[in-house]
């Protein structure tokens, strides 16, 4: 039995296959498109790669899941904007507060997708080329589908499930009780009393891309601190009580982006002129951006609060795009709040249609649960592929051994900065070893070499590292292993200034766990990398430029390397050095 899940139309459109209830497949369209993230849009080219990766047609599936159900956008969403405003807020504090409502373009919208979706979902597919019968679209509610592809990913028989988001139908955040092949809500905050909005509004208002550049609020924020004016402000937006929060909507919707759910003329007033895109980095900027970053850790931590106390589980699994943020799933971590905590990797919209399709697989009699261990469902490439790619695009290359990296680990200890492609491509939206770009973590320069030679983007982004499991405790206080760098944790003092290339200016970082059962490549390299220098941690970041996506095929990965700064490129079983050498160099000591 097979079910493909669909995330489409609306921003991180994605495919996702389960075959008998395994998974298969799933991919982010924008890696296959190459438009980073459109806002509209169809994944065909997952939906045509992922059946052919699986070695079936179009015939053999027997159902699509869709994760929403748009007619409950009709006329609900209405009611609940205008009557949360209205009744949670309205002119209570002094009359500032002016009232904003849903744009008539969402309104409009919500009222064509209902009768129309599966037939536009079939529509689209037969259009677009993919030969055989289109079976029948089922939707599956938003943040349930959240909830599943959270809960049956995470290995836990019992746990506390939160998802928070912009908004899901009518639901900005929910409580799910999942216990074995159950979910039951538990609690639902509505919109337009939203936690991913009020990111967005800042979000967009610091000079950002909403929806898109969130992350970079989020590295924002470590280079500011508390304001008591601020504080006093931010009060005004959002309000944080006991297992509680409110989101003040004449802040955060009414903006001059393109779906009009952002910040208003109100925020404005309140904070003064936004930071234009491109403009200057001030200290007020930075200031505004930890002000942001700490209510939504101070908002989510309380509904993460509230869930372990409906369910009596401190055992929690986080989704929806708030759970995007690894600085928030750091402070929930570590808090007193959980014992355990699991992150998708692809906790946004994208991730839905994973869990679609899984909750579609377990109500058709298949059993979709498992325990997560990497996330290389995507794309790949045999040697004869990729030596076709190399050849077409007539560069020098040799074939080396993937399973002898000590040339690489030459080309680490050496400063350079090299590229790796090698299996299916990770899903989600940090590079976890299948398409990554590595660097040695010890020398603070190679923070800028890439910044500035490779990645192309502001200098004070920060980097991740990737660590041999096992290490964490020697690295990282309150250690746990984190497969899929989605949780922030603070860096022993003591060895700050041994990987000060991945360590974040609030003393944090990101790291990702790596086991050899998870990838054998990446983890050899890591290994022999350990064995030369004594550090067991690499810099990784995802193989890409500023503003494209993560690279995808052979193409995609020889075009970032030959227009960037990287030094070598190894791709399969072949190895590119832009240095020319030809023969490995002879192995010293550690420089």
């Amino acid at each position: 039995m097979n079910v493909l899940g669909l995330q489409a139309f609306y921003y991180n459109h994605a495919s996702a296959l389960l075959t008998d209830g395994r998974l298969a497949w799933f991919c982010e369209e924008e890696k296959l498109d190459r438009v980073k993230g459109a806002r509209e849009g169809f994944p065909l080219r997952g939906i045509a790669a992922g059946l052919e990766s699986a070695g079936i047609s179009l015939d053999d599936v027997d159902e699509i899941a869709f994760p929403m159900e748009p007619w409950r956008y009709s006329g609900t969403l209405a009611r609940s904007a205008l009557g949360s405003v209205a009744a949670l807020f309205g002119r209570s504090r002094g009359g500032s507060d002016r009232i904003s409502v849903v744009p008539d373009r969402i309104l409009s919208t919500a009222r064509y997708l209902p009768p129309f979706l599966a037939p536009l979902i079939r529509q689209q597919i037969r259009h677009g080329g993919i030969p055989g019968r289109v079976p029948r679209v089922r939707c599956v509610p938003h943040h349930l589908a959240h909830a599943a592809s959270a809960f049956w990913s995470s290995g836990m028989d019992e746990a506390a499930v939160v998802i928070v988001d912009g908004m899901g139908e009518t639901e900005c955040s929910t409580i799910w009780r999942g216990r074995d092949k159950s979910l039951e809500r538990l609690d639902r905050v509505a919109f337009p009393n939203s936690l991913g909005e009020f990111y967005a509004a800042f979000t967009e208002y610091l000079g950002f891309r909403v929806y898109q550049q969130e992350g970079k609020l989020m590295g924002l924020a470590a280079y500011g601190g508390p304001d008591p004016e601020l504080a006093e402000k931010m009060d005004r937006v959002i309000r944080i009580e006991d297992e509680r929060y409110q989101i003040a909507p004449a802040y955060t919707i009414g903006g001059a982006h393109s779906f009009g759910l952002s910040y208003s003329d109100a925020l404005v007033e309140l904070f003064g002129e936004p930071r234009p895109r491109g403009g200057e980095i001030t200290d007020r900027h930075r200031a505004i951006a930890w002000a942001a970053q700490d209510r939504l850790e101070r908002a989510a931590l309380q509904v993460v609060r509230r869930a372990v106390r409906l369910t009596g589980c401190r055992r929690v699994c986080f989704s929806g795009g708030v759970a995007m943020n690894c600085k928030l799933n750091g402070e929930i971590l570590h808090s007193d709040a959980v014992d355990e905590l699991f992150v998708l990797p692809a906790s946004n919209d994208a991730g839905a249609a994973l869990g679609a399709a899984m909750w579609r697989s377990m109500k058709r009699g298949s059993d979709p649960r498992f325990r997560l261990v990497h996330p290389y469902y995507g794309p790949g490439a045999d040697d004869a592929q990729i030596e076709a790619a190399l050849r077409n695009v007539k560069v020098p290359y040799r074939r080396f051994d993937p399973a002898d990296p000590d040339e690489i680990v030459d080309l680490l200890a050496d400063r350079k900065v090299v590229g790796l492609f090698t299996g299916r491509s990770e899903f989600g939206a940090r590079a976890l070893g299948a398409r990554s770009i590595l660097a040695d973590p010890r020398h603070k320069e190679m923070w800028d070499i890439v910044n500035e030679s490779v990645k192309r983007r502001e200098k004070w982004r920060p980097f991740a590292p990737v660590i041999l499991e096992g290490f964490e405790g020697d690295y990282f206080l309150d250690a746990s292993p984190s497969r899929f760098m989605m949780k922030a944790f603070q860096v022993r003092p003591e060895k700050r200034d041994q990987i000060p290339a991945v360590v974040h200016v609030d003393g944090t970082c990101r790291p990702q766990s790596i086991s050899r059962e998870a990838n054998p490549v990446y983890y050899d390299i890591l290994s022999a990398f350990h064995r030369r220098t004594g550090v067991p941690v690499l810099m990784n970041t995802s193989f890409n430029v500023r503003g494209e996506p993560i690279v995808s095929s052979p193409f995609d990965a020889l075009r970032c390397y030959l227009g960037t700064g990287m030094d070598a490129l190894a791709i399969g079983s072949f190895l590119l050095r832009k240095d020319g050498a030809e023969r490995p160099k002879d192995r010293g000591g550690d420089p």
